[in-house]
């Protein structure tokens, strides 16, 4: 009996060994496939994803979970490489008008003092519009990352958009544009005053900008429950070659996206309810304390 057990204790250990690891091996194939896939999924074949045998086992939920993250990855790249783009777009012009009059201005010795003059003019106009993007770009970026903290306090709205209306009637003056408010109600609101005035401004300016010359634009102040659905882009332009036109005033496209991530933070929203040849109509709905919303157009 010592004997037998002496040879088929042996036996056995090694069987069992040798089943353990093809066992172990089998089970853990799965693992290393994903690991191999995984580990050659870079930023060139971000759009591959992990093969999913069977979703309702262990493995299988960890490479849905695996491809929800590439999902996200992958649209964060997308994101990323369309804004660098666009602000390359935005930021070239203006550093080539700065590049070429300061060429220009250094190039000729015999130069009037009203030539010179000029030619700085130029150069400040441009260096405010480069300022002013990458102001609106940090701006973008802190409200991405969620490090732009709100400021709230009592106020009313219709003060608020009367005093915007006064400041923008310059602006339409140079044009020729009737700017014209309608007397609103008291609409009290509790909001960050000065990225409201920030976003009506920038609503204003766009009103301005692209109405003809001796054309109309009116802001309202009031309450209502419609609801419409609009998208907002980054640097967007109504042309689908967003060009810059003679007369756009120089803007990057990004006055519009600010706008709307303002009236979110304040848990409302900012929509184009109509756009026609005749004109466009932008509404931000704003919570308030006695009704839904306020909204100002």
């Amino acid at each position: 009996v010592t004997a037998t057990f002496a040879w088929v204790i042996p036996i056995a250990l090694l069987l069992a060994s040798v089943g353990g690891y093809f066992l172990a091996r089998k089970s853990l194939a799965p693992v290393v496939a994903m690991s191999t896939q995984a580990g050659r999924i870079g930023a060139a074949n971000l759009h591959e994803r992990l093969a999913v045998q069977n979703d309702r086992d262990e493995m299988g939920h960890l490479a849905q979970s695996f491809n929800s993250l590439l999902d996200r990855l992958s649209q964060s790249f997308e994101r990323q490489q369309r804004f660098m783009a666009d602000a390359s777009h935005e930021l070239r012009t203006p550093v080539a008008i700065l590049r070429g009059e300061s060429e220009v201005a250094l190039s000729q010795q015999a130069r009037s003092l009203e030539e010179y003059r000029e030619s700085l003019g130029v150069l400040h106009h441009e260096a405010e519009r480069l300022t002013h993007i990458v102001e609106d770009l940090f701006t973008l970026t802190r409200a991405d990352a969620g490090q732009y903290p709100l400021q709230p306090g009592d106020f009313y709205l219709d003060e608020l958009v009367a005093e915007c209306v006064h400041s923008a009637r310059t602006l339409a003056l140079a044009k020729k544009i009737s700017l014209n408010f309608k007397e609103a109600p008291e609409s009290p609101i509790r909001a960050d005053e000065s990225l409201l005035r920030r976003m009506i401004l920038n609503l204003l300016d766009n009103a301005i900008k692209y109405t003809s010359e001796g054309g109309r634009v009116t802001v309202t102040c009031g309450r209502t429950a419609h609801e419409y659905v609009c998208i907002f882009e980054r640097f967007f332009r109504a042309d689908k070659a967003r060009s810059r036109a003679e007369n756009d005033g120089g803007g990057a496209g990004l006055g519009l996206s600010i706008s709307r991530w303002i009236a979110e933070a304040h848990h409302g929203r900012l929509e184009l309810t109509r756009s026609d040849s005749a004109g466009s109509t932008f509404t931000a709905y704003l919570p308030g304390p006695a009704s839904p919303s306020a909204s100002s157009s």
